[in-house]
């Protein structure tokens, strides 16, 4: 199903973006989504910090810039959050750091990164 709507999006000159949803995800998927990511279908990739490092578990550099190195490969933007210390984002060469905007007590972050 995945398959066919990145597809069907491609064929309508579609971006296609793809949030890495949980850590839990990531390991239980693994493999299938680094050959979603590596097939060059996905334009823009979001990950936490937790995501990222399921990601990479097990090479050498496993952490969020590694990780955004690795999505900036495949993907045309890349998006690695960072909570309380913002973001950094990768599209062709160019990597900014963009500062988290204030300071806050989350009670719940549930949909924290559909906010983003």
């Amino acid at each position: 199903v995945i398959q066919a709507a990145i597809r069907f999006a491609k064929q309508e000159g579609l971006s296609v973006s793809l949030d890495l949803a949980s850590f839990e995800m990531v390991r239980n998927s693994k493999s299938e989504l680094r050959q979603l990511l590596e097939s060059g279908n996905i334009d823009l990739c979001f990950a936490n910090e937790d995501e990222a490092a399921e990601l990479l578990r097990g090479e050498q550099e496993a952490g969020p810039e590694a990780a955004l190195e690795f999505l900036g490969r495949h993907c045309r933007w890349a998006v690695v959050t960072l909570g309380s210390k913002g973001c950094i984002a990768k599209h062709d060469k160019e990597v900014v750091h963009i500062s988290a905007i204030g300071e806050t007590v989350a009670t719940d972050a549930t949909g924290a990164g559909d906010l983003f």
